[in-house]
């Protein structure tokens, strides 16, 4: 199954129609390391191929830490990669084996090492949060372990329960009880106190990094650039349109070409935005970023029919009583010569109850 769904990754991406011109690459949504030294070449050469001229500023791949080896790390500078994620998730291995990762904490360290020793220089990790069984000092003790590796960059999640996964069949058991908000916030003020002091900057709700290491890929989500995906599951974005992959590996080695709209009707869904949809993208997606969003730039924006984006009548009043509480701050960008607002970051971890009153 592995070599099938490499080649349809392949032909996905030689079939694309829609022309675009990529300043970065990303390799993940998954383990892509598990993939063998020719494959991991072979789907970077069809990229190559079509996007002959592209310019990466930055080329990602996601890594498991269980996988990496020296030959693994020869693969990835034999593909120009420049920034490689690795998700740790927790340095306890009590956690670490109640999450069903296959690494330890020694493993997770000592693959961190070997990516130096073989010198790459940008390095992402992850580490999770808010989730039964976390004390406060164990927490503690998770950021310290990473602040002594020192990566690049940090994304700290907060473990989220989804229906379908076996997290969820344990909730709806009754058999994992998720902490309280007041205690998860606790944890997410230490993460943001610890890494500012250590230097890193909060750039949004779940992403530091030391100066100059913001990621430039996932950045482009938040700005709404364009972007294409590849794959099961894979979303892509273009103009108004949304469209993505469906999940399942299956159904999406079966199809026989990546032209034929009744072939891809079989794996792919769209949608086209509407103003409503546009508008919460913007207010969503701009105050999840520190530096916040331009009302300018919202004011401005248009629809799919190129009609400006109707705002909410209650827009301006609730803008307002959020900015007279302090959960929003307004300031005037003298650089941009814009104004923005913003989510202070003491108030991140509510971000999302903040936003829903825009939207």
């Amino acid at each position: 199954m592995q070599d099938e769904y490499v080649k349809k990754i392949i032909q996905e991406i030689s079939e694309s129609t829609i022309i675009i011109n990529p300043s970065t690459l990303y390799i993940g949504g998954g383990t892509p390391s598990v993939l063998t030294k020719r494959q991991l070449l072979d789907i970077k050469r069809a990229v190559d191929l079509k996007y002959p001229g592209a310019e990466l500023q930055e080329f990602t791949i996601e890594i498991n830490p269980d996988d990496v080896s020296r030959e693994l790390c020869e693969t990835m500078k034999a593909m120009h990669v420049s920034r490689v994620s690795m998700g740790v998730q927790s340095f306890h291995d009590k956690h670490l084996k109640w999450m069903r990762r296959r690494h330890s904490a020694s493993e997770a360290k000592s693959s961190y090492k070997l990516l130096r020793e073989n010198g790459f220089n940008n390095i992402s990790m992850d580490l999770i949060f808010g989730y039964e069984g976390l004390s406060i000092e164990e927490w503690s003790e998770d950021i310290d372990t990473m602040l002594e590796l020192r990566p690049e960059h940090i994304s700290a999640y907060q473990m989220s329960i989804e229906e379908d996964s076996g997290l969820g069949k344990l909730y709806a058991k009754g058999r994992y009880k998720e902490p309280g908000d007041e205690f998860c916030a606790r944890q997410y003020s230490l993460l943001q106190e610890k890494l500012k002091e250590a230097g890193y900057i909060q750039y949004e709700v779940s992403n530091f990094c030391l100066p100059g290491y913001k990621s430039k890929h996932n950045s482009s989500y938040w700005e709404r650039e364009p972007y294409l995906g590849f794959g099961p599951a894979a979303h892509s974005f273009i103009g108004y349109k949304r469209f993505w992959n469906k999940a399942s590996l299956k159904n999406y080695v079966r199809v026989d070409n990546f032209i034929d709209k009744e072939n891809l009707s079989k794996i792919r869904g769209e949608e086209v935005l509407t103003n409503a949809a546009i508008y919460e993208e913007y207010i969503m997606l701009g105050l999840r970023k520190i530096e916040g969003l331009s009302l300018e730039l919202l004011k401005s924006a248009k629809d799919s029919e190129g009609n400006n984006l109707i705002l909410p009548e209650t827009f301006e009043n609730t803008l307002n009583s959020l900015v007279e509480k302090g959960e929003i701050i307004k300031t005037f960008d003298k650089k941009e010569n814009v104004t923005k607002i913003r989510i202070p970051s003491r108030y991140m971890f509510i971000s999302d109850g903040i936003i829903s009153l825009l939207i």
